[in-house]
């Protein structure tokens, strides 16, 4: 946040530096190549954030805080019954007209950084069409979070239950794409490039651990000699090496 790195991608109008969607992979690479679950979090950030636009109250109250890197924003989409499949699935969300609050009841099965979110984002349907709200998983009456290790060891991996939670209706919108503003960014533009990003970090995670690979072969000997200067080691070394690089390159 203070290299200004979750704000490369993001509109100059609403405080970005306005660069193409590829400068959103290369943070993720980069990123990567230390850890990838900082990765995710890298990405989904400004991913996350543009999606704010749509909400006045949540925008105003954590817009900036999030590319500045001064909160953790996460993004809960996924039902135990699936993602792709929200069609065929109960409503969500609610709408009480007289306190002009969503009321939100049911479970998400996975965030990415869950358990340590200031700013948490969850969606579902509203009389079948797909919603999300923004809010404090802390200080929210009714939401519960709790670790799932179906989904890893890592202990940031979360699960939700929404028990009559309450957010304002300026905290929660009709999902549209990721984003209402087509002069800043098209919506498709958004939606797309969350899995551009993801197979970016991978590269760089993979990348990472044949840097690792390379030098651990160059310490480690068998008959005084490093192992990678074998022909059979240098070979494989060598293959691995051409395949990641025309992954970056595609």
């Amino acid at each position: 946040g203070d290299m200004g790195a979750l704000r490369a991608w993001i509109p100059e109008q609403l405080g970005g530096a306005g660069m193409r969607g590829h400068a959103l992979a290369i943070l993720g690479e980069e990123v990567a190549r230390g850890c990838g679950g900082i990765a995710i979090g890298a990405i989904e950030h400004p991913l996350l954030a543009m999606r704010l636009l749509a909400t006045p109250g949540a925008k105003e109250k954590w817009f900036d805080a999030i590319l500045d890197g001064d909160v953790f924003f996460a993004g809960s989409t996924c039902s135990p019954e699936g993602q792709a499949n929200y069609p065929e699935q109960a409503d969500m969300f609610d709408f009480d007209e007289e306190t002009q609050e969503w009321v939100i009841n049911g479970e998400k099965a996975f965030c990415s950084g869950g358990t340590i979110a200031d700013v948490l984002l969850i969606s579902g349907l509203y009389k079948g069409t797909l919603h999300f709200a923004v809010m404090d998983p802390k200080n929210t009456p009714g939401l519960t979070c709790h670790h799932n290790p179906e989904f890893g060891n890592a202990p940031f991996y979360a699960s939700y239950t929404c028990d009559n939670v309450r957010v304002p209706k300026d905290f929660g919108a009709k999902t549209n794409g990721g984003c209402v503003d087509r002069k800043a960014q098209h919506p498709a533009v958004v939606s797309r490039m969350f899995p551009i990003a993801v197979a970016a970090m991978n590269i760089g995670s993979a990348e990472a651990a044949l840097e690792k690979t390379m030098d651990y072969l160059g310490v480690r000997t068998y008959n005084f000699k490093p192992i990678r200067n074998y022909g059979g080691v240098a070979e494989r070394l060598v293959q691995l090496k051409i395949k990641l690089g025309r992954l970056a390159r595609s």
